[in-house]
């Protein structure tokens, strides 16, 4: 009797998207394509991708799970500043696999509206979750404020990330330092905005 052949293990058909973009660009990135090069059906590449725009969603929700894979443990011995270079650090280590196609994808695709937006959601769901697990205010005026800060810092450091080819990452670990430090220092200002705007004392 013969024996039955092992199942192949499913390709993990969010990689293979970045890296077929990363070999032929984003113009050159379709449902078809994917399928001749992971051998997934139409139908499982659309319960993953039902759009192109979807990638970056996909993304994102991948990134949160690995950042959020951090010890709750661990996470409350730190300071607000430590938790957020932790979770960050983590994020950017799981991004590692996508930096090819993600660096190729930024460059071609900046004017498709629908890949921005679809950044943007899931830039202000990580933004909040890092607030939250930092235990910063992310909600009210000044926590949409803090939250477009860090998505602003976040750009910052993933730039330099994409560019940085140093062994040990030095130039991204010098980027994230300055940011969180700007950060610290917008904290602040609004702490002391919000004291100045808090209710008057009643003249006697």
């Amino acid at each position: 009797m013969s024996r039955k052949a092992k199942a192949q293990p499913r390709p993990d058909l969010l990689e293979a998207a970045f890296a077929l973009i990363a070999e032929k660009g984003w113009h050159g990135f379709s449902a078809l394509a994917l399928a001749e090069r992971t051998g997934a059906s139409l139908d499982d590449i659309h319960d993953l991708l039902p759009t192109p725009a979807a990638l970056v969603g996909r993304l994102g929700e991948r990134l949160d799970r690995a950042m959020l894979a951090a010890p709750p443990d661990e996470l409350l011995e730190l300071s607000p500043r430590e938790r957020l270079f932790e979770l960050l650090m983590r994020r950017l280590d799981a991004l590692a696999p996508f930096k090819p196609g993600l660096a190729r994808l930024r460059v071609e695709a900046r004017a498709e509206v629908e890949l921005a937006l679809a950044t943007l959601a899931s830039l202000d769901r990580m933004a909040a979750w890092l607030l939250d697990l930092a235990g910063l205010p992310g909600r009210g005026l000044r926590g949409r404020l803090a939250r477009r800060a860090l998505m602003l810092a976040y750009g910052r450091v993933l730039a330099v990330w994409l560019a940085d080819d140093t062994p040990d990452q030095d130039d991204t670990l010098a980027e994230l330092d300055k940011r969180l430090d700007q950060l610290e220092r917008l904290a602040r200002l609004g702490d002391r905005l919000t004291a100045g705007l808090g209710p008057r004392p009643r003249a006697a």
